[in-house]
């Protein structure tokens, strides 16, 4: 018993710092690949998978942060892209290097934009909400759900890839 709770707060830390422990973690040892999210992806490399899987909970945990550092408002992935995730912010969201009246920057989440591996791309298709059987078309990477405040990533045919009925990062 004691072990098995060292393994679940080990997997813990490590899923939110980035790291897939499935394979590595006795416990996601016994629940299995199919398990652990990516049961419905056609892709042809679940190394690509577990990474980008990996890749996103680091997202949505970044974007959290910025939410809680920015007066509950997430960033503005229409207008600004990755801007305000790769760069310093101030407060109210705007990317500055330098704030003359003292206030607080936060910032940059990231050093550079994240990439989905599945479709080489770091764009943001940006929707007020998502429909059933919902595939995006174009060179898209993820999506950011407006209405619900969700973040998804997307496989390389277009479909949603990430917990389509996870609860919104609020």
């Amino acid at each position: 018993m004691q072990k098995s709770i060292f393994f679940i707060i080990v997997a813990v830390v490590f899923s939110a710092l980035g790291f897939s422990f499935a394979r590595f973690c006795p416990l996601g040892a016994r629940l299995g690949a199919s398990n652990a999210q990516a049961s419905s992806v056609n892709s042809g490399d679940p190394r690509a998978t577990s990474s980008l899987l990996s890749l996103l909970t680091t997202v949505r945990a970044q974007i959290e942060l910025y939410k809680r550092q920015h007066n509950d408002n997430f960033p503005d992935f229409k207008k600004y892209g990755w801007k305000q995730l790769t760069f310093k912010t101030n407060a109210t969201g705007q990317i500055t290097d330098n704030d003359r009246t003292g206030n607080i920057l936060y910032g940059p989440y990231f050093n550079t934009a994240p990439s989905n591996p599945l479709t080489k791309s770091s764009e943001v298709l940006v929707v007020s909400s998502i429909g059933e059987n919902f595939k995006a078309t174009g060179s898209y990477g993820f999506i950011f759900e407006e209405n619900s405040a969700k973040f998804f990533a997307l496989t390389a045919d277009g479909k949603l890839l990430g917990e389509p009925n996870a609860s919104a990062i609020r």
